[in-house]
């Protein structure tokens, strides 16, 4: 529902910025499809907890 709400936010405003300076609204329009599609894939990306993460592995020497 977040989604959708941000959505027609966004496009009104687009709409607003349009009226006023088309070329504008089309730069403000890559920058947000940039943002937007970072916020989705970050969200994609597992969270392990605190504790529950490994420690990193030590390499062994080799002579």
């Amino acid at each position: 529902m977040l989604d959708l709400a941000e959505l027609a936010f966004v496009v009104v405003f687009l709409a607003g910025v349009a009226l006023v300076w088309p070329p504008a609204a089309l730069m403000v329009g890559g920058v947000l499809g940039v943002v937007a599609c970072e916020r989705r894939s970050s969200a994609r990306r597992a969270v392990v907890p605190r504790g529950e993460a490994q420690a990193p592995r030590r390499l062994r020497r080799v002579a």
